[in-house]
């Protein structure tokens, strides 16, 4: 799992390049026949400048709700979604989450607190 996060992480280091995935999720991320994880959709990639160190207007809601930053939410956010989502991604090559909990559990790590919170909040 290291070895293939540190692709993930290598092939979103088109930071440099100066654009941002804001899709990031497993269903993204294919294995060719050398075992090579390759990054794909690219259909909502935002440019943005490396010199810029403010957030900037971005369209709001898009990507995948599950593996979205919370900033995604609003309008105003930068390159830093795309961490937010190899976090999430890594979080799920590592600890096994149930599908169903999968949701819950992605909340409790977006707001700072470890999986340990899933006993505190009641199902859907």
């Amino acid at each position: 799992m290291r070895e293939w996060f540190e692709q993930i992480v290598s092939a979103v280091d088109f930071h440099e390049k100066e654009i941002m995935h804001r899709d990031l999720k497993p269903g993204n991320i294919l294995i060719d026949y050398e075992h090579k994880l390759k990054i794909c959709d690219f259909g909502i990639v935002a440019e943005f400048s490396n010199d810029q160190t403010q957030p900037v207007w971005r369209t709001d809601q898009l990507g995948t709700a599950l593996y979205m930053a919370p900033e995604q939410y609003g309008k105003f956010y930068d390159w830093r979604v795309d961490i937010c989502s190899l976090g999430l991604i890594f979080a799920e090559m590592c600890v096994p989450i149930n599908e169903g909990d999968l949701s819950k559990t992605f909340g409790c790590f977006r707001s700072g607190m470890s999986a340990d919170c899933l006993t505190d909040i009641p199902d859907d």
